[in-house]
């Protein structure tokens, strides 16, 4: 299901059929055809899951699924191990992105907080860092940022968190919406600022 449904995963649970829309969401629901194939597959199944009631209520409004067979099983951080470092030195003009690399919302965002975003952060300060922490960087990402003095890209850390600790804020620019943002969750764990979108927030309560 994976390869015909990019963004959502299919599995068995207790012996009976499931459908998982994740964190990819729906944005690669882009044709009519694939949306087709979408609504019979949620329909057809027991139960699909969602991380978030928007997407609950996204599935039940566009796919016409009935309630009883949407659940909401909402994403988690592990509070033991993303803790607070008040030890951790912080620029105060720093900035932090963390994220995968290799998906396209996260791509997206990175690059629209490069052209739109950046340049009014250093006019402001000419002094701010920005950070982009991910895996997978594709190789122009990689030309691009060699040749901003100002921006940094550190690919496969083995920890993300000093990179959250040590940033004065953390972004999360997406645009393209769907899902829940661990990365939100984590900061916050850490009591960490963050700057995100409307779609980058989507999906958490509160």
């Amino acid at each position: 299901w994976a390869t015909l449904l990019p963004g959502f995963v299919g599995g068995r649970l207790f012996g009976r059929a499931i459908v998982v829309n994740g964190e990819h969401g729906t944005f690669f629901a882009d044709s009519f055809r694939r949306r087709l194939l979408q609504k019979l597959l949620f329909r057809a199944v027991a139960t699909n899951c969602t991380v978030s009631d928007s997407l609950r209520l996204e599935m039940q409004v566009l796919f016409s699924v009935p309630e009883s067979q949407v659940e909401t099983i909402v994403n988690g951080v592990d509070v033991d191990r993303f803790l607070p470092q008040p030890d951790t030195a912080v620029h105060p003009d720093s900035v932090a992105f963390v994220g995968s690399l290799d998906w396209r919302p996260n791509l997206d965002g990175v690059v629209w907080f490069l052209d739109a975003i950046w340049p009014h952060v250093l006019r402001l300060s000419s002094a701010a860092t920005f950070t982009i922490v991910g895996r997978n960087p594709p190789a122009w990402l990689l030309r691009r940022v060699s040749e901003i003095p100002s921006v940094r890209l550190e690919p496969g850390v083995p920890d993300v968190r000093p990179y959250v600790a040590g940033a004065a804020v953390s972004v999360v620019p997406l645009r393209i919406a769907g899902g829940s943002r661990l990365k939100i969750c984590e900061a916050l764990a850490m009591q960490r600022p963050i700057v995100t979108t409307d779609g980058g927030a989507e999906g958490l309560a509160g």
